[in-house]
C-alpha cells in the first residue's frame, strides 16, 4: 500500500502550516519552503491510499458546507447615520444627503434632522454592492423617529421611499408608502412591501428617503444614530447578503476547491 507524506506544524503558525501541509499532501510534494521551516520543527505524518481517500470525502464534505455558507442568505439591517454621504454620486436637491451602515448605534444622545414643508432626506447604504445581488420579493421594514414642530401637523403624512441607486447618481424607486404622524415623538414601524425581486448591480446601492409634506405648516424631525431613537431599514428574509459575501468564506471555499484540484491531479498521475 502506497504512503503520502505530510506535514503538521505544533508550534508556529498553526494554521498556515496546516493548509500548506495539506496542500502539499494534495499535490504529493514533499519539501517545505525553506520560509516556512526555518525553525526545522516540522513532524512528518505519515498517511495511507485509504486515509487519503476518507480526506477526500472530508474535503468534500467540507466544501459542500462552505458552498452553503458562500450562497447564505439573510434579513440585512442598515442603521441611519449622521455622517454626510460622500465619495460617490447622487441627485442634489435633498435637505440631507447621509449613510446608513450595518453598525448598532452606541449609547447616546440622538441626532434630529428636521425637514421642512416638501423636503426629503435621503440615506445611502455606506458600501456599493461588490457584484451583482438579487433581493427576493417580499417586505422591507422600516422604523423612524418622528418629531413634529406643530400640533396642527398631526394629521399630515410622510412619505417613506425605497431606491435603488445607479453608479451614475441617478435612482429608480422601488417602493413607497405614506405614514400619518398623528403623535409627537412617535416611534414608526412601516412595512414597504416589495412584489418582484429587486436586482442590484456591482457598483449599485439601496438608498432609504423620507419626504414631509408639502401641505405641513412647519418643520418635522426624524432621530437617528442612538440606541433609544435608532431608524433602520431591514431588508427581507433570504436576502443575500450584502455588500458582498463574508471574505474568511471565499477564502475557505477557495481553499477546498484547490485542495480537490490537487486530488484530482494525483489520481490521473496514478492511473
Amino acid at each position: 500500500m502506497s504512503n503520502a507524506v505530510g506535514f503538521v506544524d505544533f508550534e508556529r503558525r498553526g494554521e498556515l502550516h496546516l493548509c500548506m501541509a495539506f496542500l502539499q499532501w494534495s499535490f504529493n510534494v514533499v519539501k517545505f519552503p525553506e520560509d516556512l521551516n526555518r525553525d526545522g520543527k516540522m513532524v512528518r505524518v505519515m498517511l495511507t491510499s485509504t486515509h487519503r481517500r476518507w480526506m477526500i470525502v472530508l474535503v468534500l464534505i467540507l466544501v459542500s458546507a462552505t458552498a452553503q455558507m458562500v450562497s447564505a442568505d439573510g434579513e440585512v439591517t442598515w442603521h441611519l447615520k449622521r455622517i454626510d454621504a460622500t465619495g460617490f454620486n447622487y441627485t442634489s436637491g435633498h435637505e440631507y444627503d447621509l449613510i446608513m451602515t450595518k453598525e448598532s448605534p452606541a449609547p447616546g444622545n440622538a441626532k434630529w434632522f428636521k425637514f421642512g414643508p416638501g423636503n426629503e432626506s435621503w440615506w445611502y447604504a455606506n458600501y456599493s454592492a461588490e457584484c451583482n445581488l438579487t433581493f427576493p420579493s417580499g417586505e422591507w421594514n422600516v422604523t423612524f423617529k418622528t418629531q413634529l414642530n406643530a400640533a396642527t401637523d398631526t394629521t399630515k403624512s410622510v412619505e417613506v421611499h425605497l431606491w435603488r441607486l445607479f453608479k451614475n447618481g441617478t435612482a429608480a424607486e422601488i417602493i413607497n408608502k405614506s405614514e400619518v404622524v398623528d403623535t409627537k415623538g412617535e416611534k414608526w414601524h412601516t412595512v414597504l412591501s416589495a412584489p418582484n425581486v429587486i436586482d442590484v448591480e456591482k457598483g449599485e446601492r439601496i438608498a432609504l428617503s423620507f419626504k414631509w409634506a408639502s401641505d405641513a405648516s412647519d418643520w418635522m424631525s426624524i432621530g437617528c444614530d442612538s440606541v433609544a431613537r435608532d431608524s433602520t431599514l431591514t431588508s427581507p428574509p433570504d436576502s443575500p447578503v450584502y455588500p458582498v459575501p463574508e471574505l474568511p468564506t471565499l477564502a475557505l471555499f477557495s481553499v477546498g476547491l484547490l485542495i480537490i484540484a490537487g486530488c484530482a491531479y494525483m489520481g490521473r498521475r496514478a492511473e
